[in-house]
């Protein structure tokens, strides 16, 4: 998820967001990925372009779900300030606690390898 082209659109994210096993960090990382500032400041003026109502509305279901214990897995680090602007990370209509890194180790040291 972490490269993903958003210009293919939100079915693959979707999909990963509704799995049973997503967990709380790779959610974050959508969620942060989604750039939450740009979209929440349009909300605040009620401006959000036709073309971006989709991408709105899977931020906001990940910002609901993550809010709310959706995400029951925690094994993935992934922390917000290694993404996010000082902007987005300064902005007051996102939750404080969507700015914190998730619970979890850094996804490369839960990867091993075995060639047997």
């Amino acid at each position: 998820m972490k490269s993903w082209n958003w210009d293919d659109g939100n079915e693959i994210p979707t999909l990963v967001l509704n799995h049973s096993k997503c967990d709380y960090g790779t959610a974050l990382m959508v969620y942060w990925m989604c750039d939450p500032d740009y979209y929440l400041e349009h909300e605040a003026k009620n401006n959000i372009p036709d073309y971006q109502q989709e991408d709105f509305e899977l931020l906001k279901t990940i910002e609901n779900r993550l809010l709310n214990g959706y995400f029951m897995i925690s094994k993935i680090k992934f922390d917000p300030a290694s993404y996010a602007s000082e902007r987005g990370l300064g902005h007051s209509l996102i939750p404080r606690e969507l700015k914190k890194p998730s619970n979890g180790e850094e996804f490369e040291n839960l990867i091993t390898f075995s060639l047997f």
